[in-house]
């Protein structure tokens, strides 16, 4: 069962969408992907939708409303998982970016540090 939906709004990050999806397709737990163009003219949009990695389900959506906050209002409808995650199209992400256990099975004080 996949607990978990990690959201990349992107526009015209062409130069670094390819490495934060292949980071991303290195995660050790399955997860949901929301992809949301938001405009791109440097053919982001082909990059996004031509990703797939086991483990994880991908999710494309377009939001024409330039703004990030628009392209975000567009991907919470989808968000069904328990826990969700925003990250950025141009960002590095360690194979481990998702918490072994939720934060509801983690004794208290672990949680604040």
């Amino acid at each position: 069962m996949t607990r978990w939906t990690f959201v990349i709004a992107y526009y015209n990050e062409a130069d670094f969408l390819p490495a934060t999806l292949a980071a991303l397709a290195a995660q050790t737990v399955p997860f949901r992907l929301v992809l949301v163009d938001n405009g791109s003219t440097d053919g982001s949009d082909a990059i996004a939708r031509d990703f797939a990695a086991p483990g994880v389900e991908v999710v494309h959506l377009s939001e024409a409303r330039p703004g990030k906050i628009h392209a975000l209002e567009t991907a919470m409808a989808h968000l069904t998982t328990e826990f969700s995650a925003f990250g950025d199209a141009d960002t590095y992400y360690p194979r481990t970016i998702w918490p072994r256990r939720s934060a509801r099975s983690m004794p208290i004080r672990a949680r604040w540090r």
